[in-house]
């Protein structure tokens, strides 16, 4: 499923085209997919957009999705800051004989397909939260000097610039002198769009010496996707 832009503003329409070989049946015609689309302002959407092939015997089909700010008939429902989800049903997916064996049904051997699209601003990855450089501060909150065997807390401010609540997960990152990691925390949350949020980890110093802190802000730990740039400071442990 591709769209024709990244991204669309409200009013725009969108084209989607959709590649699926084995939904070409007919090859003296042009078929036809039926396929679904919605937004985040409109959950119910339009649910009978047809696709149709652009050639005989293509395998690829597409078609044009009206938005609108307001309602309006045959366009979706949609505002700024909203995610556009298209589709679609392929009743013969590449491993339908799997799906069938397992579950004994077309209907559940069928496979829906989803691509989504945002309605607004395209942040790159990397901007999606920004975040001020970080700090070394004792539990009360005050800047310190980090000590040996000393409880020490590396706080920083971050801002979701998005318009939406994003989950997330604060990392901290402790290299030695030579590069070694020596300490890595992380702290999980969720943050509403465009609001801001004061975070921090510990770290407790167990050897004198020069380290490097690096934070990052990473979607999850299990497919990690950055959100924002990574911040570092250099501390002098006493």
């Amino acid at each position: 499923i591709n769209f024709d832009k990244d991204a669309y503003k409200p009013g725009d329409s969108i084209r989607v085209t959709i590649i699926d070989p084995d939904a070409n049946r007919d090859p003296d015609g042009n078929d036809i997919l039926t396929i679904k689309a919605i937004s985040t302002t409109d959950p119910v959407g339009l649910t009978n957009v047809q696709a149709i092939e652009t050639e005989r015997s293509s395998g690829i089909f597409q078609a044009t999705i009206p938005t609108s700010t307001g309602v309006a008939t045959g366009a979706l429902m949609v505002r700024e800051g909203d995610e556009v989800t298209i589709e679609v049903r392929d009743d013969f997916p590449s491993d339908f004989r799997q799906r069938f064996d397992a579950f004994g049904t077309l209907d559940a051997a069928a496979r829906r397909f989803q691509a989504t699209v945002p309605i607004g601003v395209i942040l790159a990855p990397t901007e999606r939260f920004a975040v001020q450089q970080p700090r070394t501060v004792d539990q009360a909150g005050n800047p310190t000097t980090p000590s040996v065997n000393v409880l020490v807390s590396i706080a920083t401010q971050i801002k979701n610039n998005t318009n939406k609540a994003m989950d997330y997960v604060y990392i901290v990152q402790v290299k030695d002198a030579n590069g070694i990691v020596v300490s890595i925390s992380t702290v999980s949350s969720t943050l509403d769009g465009g609001k801001t949020a004061n975070v921090s980890a510990s770290w407790l110093p167990t050897a004198p010496g020069t380290y490097t802190i690096e934070t990052f802000v990473w979607s999850e730990l299990g497919k990690p996707s950055p959100l924002s740039p990574l911040q570092k400071i250099t501390v002098t442990v006493t």
